[in-house]
């Protein structure tokens, strides 16, 4: 349906993957980089260019596909990078779907554009994401609050399986009153060792329950929430680190103007807003 609406002429896919009747497909695993076949020249773009054309499936039937240009990505990249600093030290791990326009933005284009490093998870299973973050000394991540819930539980589980839960709760409740998250990576240090470097997670997607995210900064990691939308290219609002509330989505982002309509519909004016939806 998508690649009809679209007039799409190639699909790039995985051998994994079928194909689709009536249209070019190209396998992930047939293309050679050393091949001149391949090579792509630099295209003339104008920033109010189409970049691309993203579906969501919203809450309202059928999937939209929302028109982004190149202006509406770049700007919240920008806009993102200002408030919270990536630097090539740092390196990201990506465990969501980057046809979702929050790990896209947050977990691909805003570590590229700040020259820090990626590692894509193989498998989503913890053993497989444990050994991503330490063997690859991951600093940053982007995370759902399922996932982050689900850490939580399986942490309090092992503690109550070893008769140390009393001893967990207590922990958590002394920390969060520490001021510093170096005492309290220490006051965690033999749990954090699963976790090798990690420093941030920015949780998005949903709403993240307040006790789950004391819980993560009460071990000394940094819980950034944050607001947007696949048509605001994503991010609308987002806690940083020297300004921030665990039940809160943050702050409007730089050049984000937003305003709370009489039925409590959410107003948002930015370089960032879709140009509006195709063929819709």
């Amino acid at each position: 349906k998508v690649a009809e609406q679209t007039n799409a002429k190639l699909l790039i896919k995985s051998e994994r993957l079928s194909k689709i009747r009536n249209l070019k497909n190209l396998n992930l695993e047939d293309i050679r980089l050393d091949s001149k076949e391949h090579v792509i020249k630099e295209p003339k773009v104008k920033e109010n260019d189409l970049a691309e054309i993203v579906y969501t499936s919203g809450t309202t039937g059928e999937p939209k596909g929302v028109m982004l240009t190149h202006r509406n990505i770049l700007s919240n990249v920008k806009a993102s990078l200002e408030i919270i600093p990536v630097s090539q030290e740092d390196r990201f791990l990506s465990i969501l779907p980057l046809s979702h326009m929050f790990e896209q933005v947050g977990g691909m284009l805003v570590p590229l554009t700040a020259g820090a490093q990626i590692t894509y998870a193989t498998a989503l299973n913890s053993i497989s994401i444990r050994k991503n973050l330490i063997d690859d000394k991951i600093t940053k991540m982007l995370a759902v609050p399922e996932f982050l819930k689900l850490i939580i539980r399986r942490i309090e589980s092992q503690a109550e399986e070893k008769g140390k839960k009393e001893l967990l709760e207590k922990l958590f409740k002394i920390s969060n009153v520490l001021p510093s998250m170096k005492l309290r990576r220490i006051l965690f240090h033999s749990i954090l060792k699963r976790f090798g470097k990690l420093h941030s997670i920015a949780s998005g997607g949903a709403a993240l329950e307040k006790e789950i995210g004391k819980k993560w900064e009460a071990m000394g990691i940094y819980i950034l929430q944050g607001y947007g939308t696949t048509e605001t290219s994503p991010v609308v609002s987002v806690n940083t680190y020297d300004d921030r509330k665990v039940d809160s989505v943050g702050k409007p982002i730089q050049s984000v103007k937003v305003r709370i309509a009489n039925d409590e519909e959410i107003l948002v004016k930015c370089p960032n807003v879709t140009q509006g939806y195709f063929k819709n």
